[in-house]
């Protein structure tokens, strides 16, 4: 009995030094991203790892595509954009983001690339 206490101690206490080490490594970010209905790209605020590399590619200029609808055939519908806003960050500190100056939650990131 002694030996499944210990067992179930050393885990728990493993699990909250595990938690409590991963919190202090996020980072709150300005995500520049596509909305809920893909017709826009919007400001979202996230917490990623502080060892988190790919919003360094959500620069101003860059694009992406957001899923819109379906066809009648069940086929994707996207729409592209370019950043008119780059990724930044609110808190803590991400290699490569600079801190937001101006944009909130919520504001527009993205303009729709007319073909």
């Amino acid at each position: 009995m002694n030996k499944i206490f210990t067992a179930l101690a050393i885990t728990a206490l493993t699990l909250s030094a595990t938690t409590a080490f991963a919190g202090k490594n996020k980072t709150s970010i300005l995500h520049c991203g596509c909305s809920e209905s893909g017709d826009a790209m919007v400001y979202k605020e996230i917490r990623v790892s502080s060892k988190s590399k790919g919003h360094r590619n959500h620069i101003a200029t860059s694009t992406d595509a957001c899923l819109t609808g379906y066809e009648a055939d069940g086929s994707e519908i996207y729409t592209d954009f370019v950043r008119i806003g780059s990724d930044c960050t609110i808190e803590g500190n991400l290699t490569g983001l600079s801190p937001c100056e101006t944009p909130m939650a919520g504001d527009t990131c993205g303009a729709e690339i007319i073909q």
